[in-house]
């Protein structure tokens, strides 16, 4: 199904998609697939056979805005796999001088998975103009026996340029639930130029960072365990693994370039791929064009 979401909402330029993932037989189908404005999934693909689908979101502005809104409603149903990423980073543009708070950019990404399915939720980073206000909210709602590992990675300025974010400001917070319960939660709210930014117990003055969580591995002591090695291999002094509650593990890393955290990130894959779905990771090749 690829139908059009109406939406009221006086924002510059709304963008709505809606994605359903179920399982037929032996293979995973993207059912529904709805959209509104300049965001949407062409098709689903399957690089590792009809068992697992392979969703890539496209923002074709690239870069989100004042005013704009991005929504992101995707369900993955009993015993379906679907692996979901994007092509490129997301890029988070300057603000204009005077924007009233509901103008700001947003975006703001829910995701139910059920009972039995496997969710690989693996964006590109999001990229921080200087100037950028912004927010970005994440909900994951896992149903008991369900299998999640997702991502998210910042970068602060474009580096390349020798940008740094020393004015404005980007909002950020990640829901985790199991059966309805709260079992992870954290918001962040980082002004441009703020002492988090460069001090020890902060960012470092490095201008990446990046989250990983893994939920429903069939070991989660062994998968662990192996991520912490992994941390302590990683030549950074700022990595970590940690389980804060029974079937959930969460990693964080601040390293100084994307693409060291684009590695860890693939490294890490590669470690928790075999504890969600008894396969090896298979390559993103969008990340490598």
């Amino acid at each position: 199904m690829n139908e059009l979401i109406t939406n009221s909402e006086s924002v510059a330029w709304p963008a709505h998609l809606r994605l359903r993932f179920t399982r037929e037989g032996a293979r995973t189908i993207l059912r529904e697939r709805r959209h509104q404005g300049p965001l949407r999934v062409l098709k689903a693909l399957y690089p590792e056979g009809e068992g697992i689908a392979h969703a890539v979101i496209v923002h074709p502005p690239a870069g989100i805005a004042g005013g704009d809104a991005l929504t992101i409603k995707c369900s993955v149903e009993a015993n379906a796999h679907a692996v979901i990423t994007t092509p490129g980073a997301q890029k988070w543009y300057r603000a204009r001088a005077h924007v009233p708070a509901e103008r700001h950019a947003q975006a703001v990404t829910t995701i139910d998975v059920a009972t039995g399915a496997c969710l690989e939720w693996l964006p590109q980073e999001a990229m921080i103009y200087d100037g950028c206000i912004a927010r970005q909210c994440t909900l994951f709602n896992l149903a008991p026996g369900a299998k999640m590992l997702a991502w998210e990675a910042l970068q602060w300025g474009r580096t390349a340029r020798g940008e740094q974010f020393s004015e404005g400001e980007f909002g950020q917070s990640f829901e985790i639930r199991v059966g309805g319960e709260l079992v992870w939660q954290e918001k962040m709210r980082v002004a441009g130029g703020a002492s988090l930014l460069v001090s020890p117990a902060g960012f470092g003055g490095h201008a990446v960072n990046g989250n990983l969580w893994v939920a429903g591995a069939s070991d989660s002591a062994a998968c662990l365990a192996q991520l912490r090695e992994l941390c302590a291999n990683a030549g950074v002094d700022t990595c970590g693994a940690t389980s804060p509650c029974a079937g959930l593990i969460v990693v964080k890393i601040v390293v100084p370039e994307i693409e060291l955290l684009r590695t860890f990130f693939v490294q890490c894959r590669n470690i928790v791929r075999p504890f969600l779905c008894e396969a090896p990771a298979v390559s993103l090749r969008l990340w490598a064009t």
